[in-house]
């Protein structure tokens, strides 16, 4: 059943967002070992690539391993990579990663062109560095439009996960070459379905987002008007929407505090502070 509350943002993100301008989220999003499994073995791979995984090590590293078929012959290879850098301010605003070790590299090599590769132009390896370019990895994942109100992201690494600071600030204003193309013809990158890792509010545990959303009135107003529609379809048929905590942030949401809403000109205000 199509949710009312989607449509509206659809239609909100085809005019660039523009109801929403001045809104802001910063967080703090922790990725742990089973979401990461769960990301890659969604993902799709390039097809020399039977597996890859990710385990997060300290001093901003990251363990990359590799099952990957060369000439014939399987073959597991593994590199650390290193962090070598926030998202740069660009444009193209990118992240640097670092092979650790140069006595690596000629593995690191071969599992990079098999890996990476899958991701297409957004990744380039050179000189034992991989660069992700964010905006192109975006526009290839269909959510350029979003990608462009990104402000900051930087990565970080514990024994237990990889830590990604977000700064997000909305700011209206006629879209990018790549961004109308985006929301145009853009189709989000295929995923494998694949069941999501059960309790998510164990694995997210120490996830902290600061929002401010600033709704004009319009948007305040047909939003409202969704939720109730949405309401309603839900009381006539209960069995066609149904809430999975593990996948849909429901017990995420119920652990959180209340908002707090305030009205200036033309303008609702939400705030709201979830910790995990």
């Amino acid at each position: 059943m199509a949710s009312a509350l989607a449509a509206v943002w659809a239609e909100e993100r085809s005019e660039g967002l523009a109801r929403l301008d001045g809104s802001r989220v910063r967080a703090q999003l922790p990725v742990r070992e089973p979401l990461m499994a769960w990301l890659l073995a969604s993902a799709p791979l390039p097809s020399a690539v039977r597996s890859v995984g990710v385990r997060p090590l300290a001093g901003s590293r990251v363990l990359v391993e590799a099952d990957v078929q060369v000439f014939g012959f399987r073959k597991r290879l593994e590199t650390i990579l290193r962090v070598d850098e926030p998202m740069s301010a660009g444009p193209p605003r990118t992240i640097r990663l670092a092979f650790e070790g140069r006595s690596l590299l000629s593995s690191a090599a071969s599992l990079a062109g098999s890996v990476f590769g899958g991701f297409g132009s957004g990744v380039a390896v050179r000189d034992g560095v991989v660069t992700i370019d964010v905006d192109r990895l975006a526009w290839q994942a269909g959510v350029a439009d979003l990608a462009r109100h990104l402000r900051r992201l930087r990565m970080t690494t514990a024994e237990d996960a990889l830590w990604i600071d977000v700064d997000a600030e909305v700011e209206a204003g006629p879209a990018s070459r790549m961004e109308r193309r985006d929301s145009t013809s853009a189709e989000p990158t295929p995923r494998r379905d694949i069941a999501p890792p059960q309790d998510l509010t164990a694995l997210l545990a120490g996830l902290h987002i600061e929002a401010t959303a600033r709704l004009a009135e319009s948007l305040a107003n047909a939003a409202i008007e969704a939720i109730a529609s949405d309401w309603r379809a839900t009381d006539r048929a209960p069995a066609a929407i149904t809430s999975n905590p593990a996948t849909d942030w429901v017990e995420i949401l119920r652990r959180a505090p209340a908002p707090r809403v305030r009205f200036e000109p033309g303008v609702m205000v939400v705030e709201a502070d979830v910790r995990l």
